[in-house]
């Protein structure tokens, strides 16, 4: 509450600082001298390796606060506010998450353990300032902007958000996005969750939740880190009807776009234009003409040693000519996959976009630390480019497939779909719905992919751990 009086966001309820905040305020007590008062543990970790040590691997700021001796949590937080170091942490306008503890040991001296932090990656939605009941069915909500900047892993700045009671989101409708609003929770006594989806001019995707509990009676007994937020290392998939489609490739929405500054036309002969059919509204034209140039994307910070496919979507209008329009090759760390050569007669409608895959790996090498896509213009066409999206390799679609994310941290990002064949046919992507049992898959009507699929919720270990009831600090 001290965050909102004083204009700043709330702060989500974290369980990998929570766990942290829990063992560091019972190691400093039993672990330590008495007197110990400080914030590095018997191991020797700072906070911020304490946190990685349990499983917040993106921390890009973090803060620690802690009260010792013979104290209780109710009055640390007025402790921190008098205290102009704690003050600042607990004011700080970067963090988006929190974990508290409390140990109390034999002698009656107490530990209060206060973490923060600031993860890129994840946009919480906060309900009521993170209170953990209510009794009114009307609560606040504040959505934090997942935006990232640009890239192949980034989000621009959400357009619009979605919400709803159930992850599966089947009576939800988009509106404008906006950090703060009102929701109704679901009629009757019990926890809640509410689920928020939003999307940036792109298309990509990030879906959260929080949870509260509505009635006069707050079950102690059921607190639980479940209701607090995290992380999967995997994702599994239930396929309920795989008629048609064999397999499945996805993506964290990786995204390469024409208006990001890693896009570049080397021989300088287009220009960005307006485009309604293009994703996010704008494409690289480069008009027909006796000059052939390329264009290129490249990024040095993308997953390394492991096959991907990239999608090229590009349009040409000279739909008749047999004659070379468009080249793309990929060089991953030194390692060149094409050409791939395109004629006018590969694009079936001058008006429409196509993509066009293309395996590649980026290879990890020293001597050369670039991905780039080329995109060579032949001149015989006019081109428009839009997007590069990148997709893994193909996985079998069978009564169940997981897919362990690439780097084993899954967050809230959205997750593209793209059912294909072995010859090489494929669907255009479709954006998954990750949260809940019963979440159902909104396939693109023309593609003709399986009828229904869901993704279940992988919950970490740790979830079997229970809340240790007070609060943290230093």
């Amino acid at each position: 509450l001290e965050r909102r009086q004083h204009g700043l966001s709330p702060l989500r309820w974290n369980r990998q600082l929570q766990l942290a905040a829990r063992w560091f305020a019972a190691d400093a007590v039993e672990g330590n001298a008495p007197g110990f008062c400080d914030h590095t543990d018997s191991q020797q970790r700072s906070p911020g390796q304490r946190f990685l040590d349990f499983g917040y691997r993106h921390a890009q700021a973090w803060g620690e606060n802690v009260i010792c001796g013979y104290t209780e949590p109710q009055y640390a937080v007025a402790g921190w506010m008098n205290s102009a170091g704690h003050r600042a942490n607990l004011l700080h306008s970067d963090y988006r998450e929190i974990g508290v503890g409390y140990y109390q040991g034999a002698s009656g001296r107490g530990y209060v353990t206060q973490d923060f932090s600031f993860d890129v990656n994840y946009a919480p939605v906060v309900i009521n300032n993170e209170a953990i009941s209510t009794t009114n069915a009307l609560v606040d909500l504040f959505i934090y902007d997942p935006a990232v900047g640009e890239g192949l892993e980034g989000m621009g700045p959400a357009v619009a958000m979605m919400i709803a009671n159930e992850p599966d989101f089947l009576d939800g409708t988009w509106q404008p996005f906006a950090h703060e609003t009102s929701w109704p929770l679901d009629a009757g006594e019990g926890w809640r969750s509410v689920y928020v989806k939003t999307r940036d001019a792109q298309g990509r995707t990030s879906t959260v939740f929080d949870t509260i509990y509505l009635g006069e009676r707050l079950p102690v007994n059921e607190l639980d880190l479940r209701q607090g937020c995290g992380f999967r290392p995997r994702i599994d998939i239930e396929a309920l009807d795989r008629s048609g489609w064999p397999q499945v490739q996805l993506s964290l929405s990786w995204l390469g776009d024409n208006e990001d500054s890693t896009f570049q036309d080397i021989n300088q002969i287009g220009q960005r234009v307006n485009d309604p059919n293009a994703i996010g509204q704008s494409a690289y034209y480069i008009a027909a003409g006796d000059t052939a140039g390329r264009v290129r994307y490249w990024t040095t910070t993308f997953y390394k040693d492991v096959p991907l496919v990239a999608y090229f979507r590009i349009r040409a209008t000279n739909i008749a000519t047999a004659d070379e329009v468009v080249t793309i090759s990929i060089s991953g760390g030194g390692t060149t996959y094409g050409p791939l050569t395109l004629q006018g007669t590969d694009f079936t409608d001058a008006n429409s976009y196509r993509e066009f895959a293309l395996p590649f790996q980026f290879n990890n090498n020293s001597n050369d630390p670039y991905l780039t896509f080329n995109i060579d213009h032949s001149g015989k066409s006019d081109i428009y480019l839009d997007t590069i999206s990148i997709f893994t390799d193909s996985m079998s679609l069978q009564d169940e497939a997981e897919w362990q994310v690439l780097d084993g941290y899954h967050r809230s990002r959205g997750i593209w779909a793209r059912f294909v064949e072995p010859n090489g046919t494929f669907t255009e992507p479709t954006d998954l719905q990750v949260f809940g049992t019963n979440s159902h898959l909104v396939v693109p009507p023309a593609a003709t992919p399986p009828a229904e699929s869901r993704l279940p919720v992988i919950n970490p270990s740790e979830l079997t751990h229970h809340l240790f009831i007070p609060i943290t600090m230093r």
